[in-house]
């Protein structure tokens, strides 16, 4: 049932050639669960934004900490950790080293001044409330991250695959219309009941008994599988046009407020059934 969620959130209208920017995503949040838990900021020669400096001769043999008195080494440390939780973090050292190695080939620079800009602006879409301290403690705390880990292993690679995908876009007038139409045309606010592709029959008959109107519509609401939806009585984000599923959108625009659509194939093959709720004007 995953498939459908994405549905519900407004496509974005730039899709068919922004597709690649997913993966943005995808790179962007892997890398934020898998984490970092080693340090590169003591590296001789700093960082230029095309990956880790080449490991100079006796890197490995350079003293971390004592231990009563007892030197422990990089490499014996590295070692430790690799073998504790280094699978674990093979499939971001890979994604990483991928990208930096197509940064190179585009020439394509992230510095830390970079990173460091779009981390306080990252910082400030959160709203006034939120500060560099309490991003840390209300938010990386919950994962037991750090800000240098969110840092180097979302926005460092997220700024690098962003600038390596906007170098591929190219923006038609068509798509900056329907943009446009998209973020401030009309807008119909609904509800939705979704069912699975597999149970037309428990859909036929739900539908007969939520098709009686609005109230009948939000009590089935309240209940149906999907617990997110069910938790706020089947109201989804308001659907716009180029909206990404045309048979949704078509069937949304058609609804006048308080009708009940028939049953909606998507893409995916599951249904689903709109309560229109109201027309909003364009903006």
């Amino acid at each position: 049932m995953r498939e459908w969620l994405a549905k519900l959130t407004p496509a974005p209208w730039l899709s068919k050639k922004l597709l690649m920017a997913a993966v943005l995503v995808g790179v962007g949040i892997g890398a934020y669960c898998w984490g970092r838990h080693y340090a590169n900021a003591n590296q001789p020669n700093g960082r230029n934004g095309q990956g880790d400096s080449a490991i100079p001769k006796g890197y490995g043999t350079r003293i971390v900490a004592y231990v009563y008195n007892q030197p422990v080494f990089r490499e014996e440390l590295g070692e430790y950790l690799i073998a504790r939780m280094g699978a674990e973090r093979l499939d971001f050292m890979i994604n990483r080293k991928i990208v930096e190695a197509e940064c190179r080939k585009q020439n394509v620079i992230v510095t830390d001044a970079d990173v460091e800009t779009r981390f306080i602006r990252d910082i400030a879409s959160f709203g006034p409330g939120m500060s560099v301290v309490a991003f840390e403690q209300n938010v990386l705390r919950r994962f037991g991250k750090t800000v240098y880990e969110w840092k180097e292993d979302v926005i460092r690679p997220k700024l690098q695959m962003e600038e390596l995908v906007r170098r591929k876009v190219t923006i038609t007038e068509k798509d900056v219309k329907e943009g446009f139409e998209a973020r401030y045309g009309p807008k119909v606010e609904c509800r939705m009941i979704v069912f699975d592709k597999d149970d037309r029959s428990t859909a036929d008959r739900v539908w007969k008994e939520i098709s009686k109107g609005r109230d009948a519509f939000i009590a089935r609401a309240k209940t149906q599988a999907l617990p997110n939806l069910a938790s706020i009585e089947g109201r989804v984000p308001p659907i716009h046009k180029h909206f990404g599923d045309q048979n949704i959108e078509d069937a949304a625009f058609r609804l006048k407020p308080g009708e009940v659509s028939g049953l909606i194939k998507m893409a995916d093959h599951n249904m689903v059934v709109l309560l229109c709720e109201s027309h909003i004007p364009p903006t």
